[in-house]
């Protein structure tokens, strides 16, 4: 009798599970949609800030004189007739491409290039939710748990939707490179993303000591290298070729708005000359940060998800990085996934706050066009937003801690199996 039980209990488990899984692909997709729809009113019915101020004086600029001209000359930013300063372009060449491309689609379609820029983030955005559902794992209620902070991130729906930049694209071809590698594809298909990645921002290349290092063979090391290389060159052909130190300079030497973001801002408040010092040093220590970081894990955590080193390399990179801007933020966006929401919700909060805050403060409140280049309007607003702007520095520093607590398990468990070895 009680075997016929546990038989008719078995039967019955598999539709059940069945069920469940379906309501919560359901709810997956009920989630990403409104979070798509969302950034979709918003590149519809706003501006965005001033970075698409910029994109717009780029594309004029392409289009008159040439991608090697706006490395050399920078573009002027107008709005309404009023000229702006000069913005220097640091973009990687194939952003040129790109840029050409957006300025024919806008000419043809008569949808403003700022709109299809936006699109094509929550496109992107969308991708990199099914990234990390495919790295993370299908099927789970804790899977579930994880990805709807990231379905639903207000970062990536402010960012992408209003603010008006390429991190999503990077990040999406970042994480497929990602995704590459943990499912054992060839080390080719991984660099060849991975170059894609830098192509929209070369920020992706803090990250390829510690993929180097994740992957087990020399061979599969220089397949990846190679072909990251390779993809990056194509992509910045013929600017590259036609002036390498001037795109060099452009690419590598930006270092992001400091004074307003961590220890920079700390810098600030002890003295102008401690400022010029951490500007001139900071960026070197985060990446130097970012190499010994990567190395560490290899030696210390070596079972750890590839998944995980990344989340640990980006917020330490994040961390100690003199310069910022808001966007940023979403280099952290997939990252959450790995983590109980106990131990993220804290950061998600204080990001999400920041963003609404800043982006609320320079847009005077109206939510259409957020514009740094002109005077503050509120200063005690501005306050606010600085301090805002503190704690959620250093939800970043927290987070470091707690992949830092998740990659010191990994050691535990490393040695826990060693020693069982051992044993037998």
């Amino acid at each position: 009798m009680i075997l016929k039980i546990q038989k008719r209990v078995a039967v019955c488990e598999v539709p059940l599970k069945s069920f469940i899984a379906q309501r919560r692909k359901l709810i997956l997709i009920v989630a990403a949609s409104l979070a798509f729809a969302t950034k979709a009113a918003l590149s519809v019915t706003t501006y965005g800030t001033n970075d698409i101020l910029f994109w717009e004086a780029d594309i004029r600029k392409i289009q008159s004189d040439g991608g090697l001209a706006l490395y050399r000359d920078g573009a002027v930013p107008t709005l309404g007739g009023k000229h702006y300063g000069v913005e220097r372009f640091n973009q990687p060449p194939f952003m040129v491409h790109a840029f050409r491309a957006g300025g024919v689609a806008a000419a043809v379609s008569g949808i403003p290039f700022r709109v299809w820029l936006r699109i094509t983030c929550a496109a992107a955005d969308i991708g990199i939710l099914l990234l990390v559902r495919g790295i993370m794992g299908i099927g789970s209620q804790l899977a579930l748990s994880r990805l709807l902070p990231v379905a639903l991130s207000p970062v990536l729906i402010l960012v992408s939707g209003f603010h008006g930049n390429t991190d999503s694209v990077m990040v999406l071809f970042l994480l497929l490179s990602i995704y590459l590698v943990q499912s054992g594809r060839p080390a080719w298909q991984a660099g060849a993303a991975l170059g894609m990645a830098a192509n929209i921002k070369v920020i992706p290349l803090i990250f390829v000591p510690v993929i180097l290092m994740y992957l087990p063979t020399t061979r599969r090391r220089v397949e990846f290298a190679l072909s990251a290389a390779g993809i990056w060159l194509a992509g910045s052909m013929p600017y590259f070729a036609r002036d390498p130190a001037l795109v060099f300079r452009s690419v590598f030497g930006y270092s992001g708005v400091s004074n307003y973001w961590g220890l920079s801002a700390i810098a600030s408040l002890i003295s102008g000359d401690a400022l010029k010092a951490y500007r001139a040093f900071g960026k070197p220590l985060a990446l130097a940060a970012a190499l010994v970081a990567s190395w560490g894990i290899h030696l210390w955590a070596g079972r750890a998800s590839l998944f995980l080193r990344c989340a640990f390399i980006a917020f330490l990179f994040l961390f100690v990085l003199s310069g910022f801007g808001t966007q940023y933020l979403v280099w952290l966006a997939p990252w959450s996934a790995v983590f109980p929401w106990r131990k993220v919700r804290w950061h998600y909060a204080l990001s999400s706050v920041f963003l609404c805050a800043y982006y609320g403060l320079w847009s005077r409140g109206k939510w259409y066009l957020a514009n740094t280049l002109e005077v503050t309007p509120h200063p005690p607003k501005e306050a606010l937003v600085a301090i805002l702007a503190v704690a959620c520095w250093v939800s970043v520093g927290a987070m470091v801690i707690v992949c830092g607590q998740e990659l010191r398990k990994q050691l535990g468990r490393n040695h826990q199996s060693m020693s069982g070895a051992a044993s037998q």
